[in-house]
């Protein structure tokens, strides 16, 4: 795990350093705290080109070295208007998800959404599932300075055959300047263990900046 953290810090550190935009967002819950980052950068000169990544880092308050981490990342070629196909894979504490599918994005100066529905392969259940990631960040202006700040993610993965897992994230709040948010966030997420739904929710404040 350590290792795993150190890699994905020197590879902020390293995108950060490039023309992409980057976002670490802190969220301490009632239960936990949250590192995350979003990484949105256009590759190709006529931008149909792009790289998208979200990763995550959850841990309980009684064992920070020991939390759930988890990296989304895709390259994403966009054939015509907002619709693309994208190819990439997600690493977690023990399992690494090829995927490919295809991708909805809109990027305007209130709304930025990414949607991508894709088939997935689990190395380690060694089964092939439907994954869908989404993020919706709507952030309508307030004045020359603030903005109001609302972001979803809804991340979700299903077996041919039944539900694996969904986690969901909602930070409403405030932006300064297009470059800091804070307000409050919520947490949940639903497991199937043993053919059964387990229930998470988690309540607190979140802090973020944009680079």
């Amino acid at each position: 795990m350590k290792l795993k953290i150190l890699t994905f810090t020197l590879f902020i550190i390293g995108i950060s350093n490039s023309n992409a935009q980057v976002q670490l967002q802190s969220f301490g819950g009632n239960d936990g705290f949250q590192f995350s980052t979003i990484i949105e950068k256009k590759i190709a000169a006529n931008e149909k080109l792009s790289y998208f990544n979200f990763s995550n880092y959850y841990a309980p308050y009684d064992s920070i070295s020991k939390g759930a981490f988890e990296m989304y990342h895709v390259l994403n070629y966009e054939f015509t208007k907002n619709i693309g196909v994208a190819i990439g894979n997600t690493f977690t504490n023990d399992d690494i998800i090829p995927q490919i599918g295809l991708s909805w994005t809109i990027d305007k100066e209130e709304l930025n959404l990414n949607f991508f529905p894709a088939l997935n392969y689990s190395l380690n259940s060694k089964k092939m599932g439907i994954g869908v990631y989404s993020l919706l960040e709507y952030t309508p202006k307030i004045n020359e300075k603030w903005n109001s700040y609302n972001m979803l993610i809804l991340d979700s993965d299903f077996t041919f055959k039944e539900h694996s897992e969904s986690n969901q994230y909602i930070r409403i709040g405030a932006e300064f300047k297009k470059r800091f948010q804070f307000g409050l966030g919520l947490n949940f997420s639903e497991s199937n263990i043993e053919s059964s739904t387990v229930f998470n929710s988690s309540y607190g404040v979140f802090a973020g900046y944009t680079l």
